[in-house]
């Protein structure tokens, strides 16, 4: 769609002081990964919580995610207990299905509409990208058959209303609250950005509140988004990534690049990367952290399975999976997920 470009720039020098406010004003405190203090932190939070606690947040905490809905006024419990819709129905038969009861606090229903949502983000981009993909190995056949598939859900996803959409976090707010890991990694990171914040004083009081505790939440799972969102954030903090909400409520002993890269690239090996004989001690002793943490957190996570990244693959295989991916539910619990 065209756009005059002097009200853009102005928009974008408007987003961009508010983003720079709003992130200032972010910063908040937590744990650094195994801190021996998180007892103590908890413990102060617990004695003093009103005097550290800005009124905007203790609202937050206080008030409903989603406002009380006539609606849902006569959910009854039985309905928490329904099976959610299977994947491949349209997305808008499922937001219909599941809106009142994921308002209402149903964990396993807003995390589904959550995930819903962020796939047709993922879609809003992937047609040209597809369309435009060299041919490969891949059946002239099998990949029309993929476009078509990634046709018909960009269809879907433009039948859902804009207010849904920008309900996105939200939804997986509910659900995290309740000790979803992933949505709590969503929350955290994807489905939350800082012109959200800008745009939503009461999501900004939500995220202050809320998303560094469910950042740690997802971490401790060893869930990959959270792992994601932390080393975007403290790898590129000298770049626009300073602008991910995450950046402003990290408390300074987690702003830590070397770990975070060191953290990525065990995850993403087949087994612990060899001492180089040469290494600094401190070198050793970073690998050595990074290599305790991928043991304690991501090692045996089942949370792993979540995403297929592509290594290894070629050929065929590779191509089917670029092609693929974007269209793939991202599940909200480990049921079916492979190991690694």
């Amino acid at each position: 769609m065209a756009r005059r470009f002097q009200p853009a720039l102005r928009l974008g020098l408007a987003l961009g002081l508010g983003l720079s406010v709003a992130l200032l004003l972010l910063q908040g405190g937590g744990n650094a990964p195994g801190d021996p203090l998180r007892q103590a932190r908890d413990d102060a939070m617990a004695l003093h919580p009103d005097a550290l606690m800005p009124k905007p947040q203790e609202r937050a905490l206080r008030d409903p995610v989603f406002p009380p809905s006539a609606s849902r006024a006569g959910l009854q419990p039985a309905e928490f207990l329904r099976a959610l819709p299977p994947d491949g129905t349209p997305v808008d038969q499922v937001i219909a299905a599941l809106a009142a009861r994921a308002r209402a606090g149903d964990a396993r229903a807003a995390c589904r509409i959550g995930s819903e949502l962020q796939r047709c983000q993922r879609m809003e981009h992937w047609e040209a990208y597809a369309t435009h993909l060299p041919a490969g190995e891949l059946p002239a056949e099998r990949r029309q058959a993929i476009l078509a598939e990634g046709r018909r859900l960009i269809e879907d996803c433009a039948r859902v209303a804009p207010s849904v959409q920008k309900d996105l976090p939200r939804y997986h707010l509910v659900a995290a609250l309740q000790g979803n890991p992933h949505s709590a990694a969503q929350f955290a990171g994807a489905a939350v950005t800082a012109g959200d914040l800008v745009r939503d004083p009461q999501l900004y009081a939500l995220y202050r509140a809320h998303a560094w505790r469910l950042f740690e939440l997802a971490f401790e799972a060893g869930h990959p988004d959270a792992l994601e969102t932390w080393s975007a954030a403290v790898i590129y903090s000298d770049s626009s990534a300073r602008l991910m909400p995450l950046w402003g409520v990290m408390p300074d002993a987690w702003r830590r690049p070397e770990l975070a890269g060191a953290l990525m690239m065990r995850v993403h090996r087949p087994g612990p990367v060899p001492i180089d004989p040469g290494q600094s001690a401190g070198a050793r002793a970073l690998q050595q952290e990074a290599e305790q943490i991928y043991q304690t957190r991501f090692a045996n996570a089942r949370w792993q399975g979540q995403h297929s990244t592509g290594v290894g693959l070629a050929g065929a295989d590779r191509e089917l999976h670029v092609l693929q991916d974007a269209h793939r539910l991202r599940p909200c619990d480990t049921a079916g997920l492979s190991e690694g």
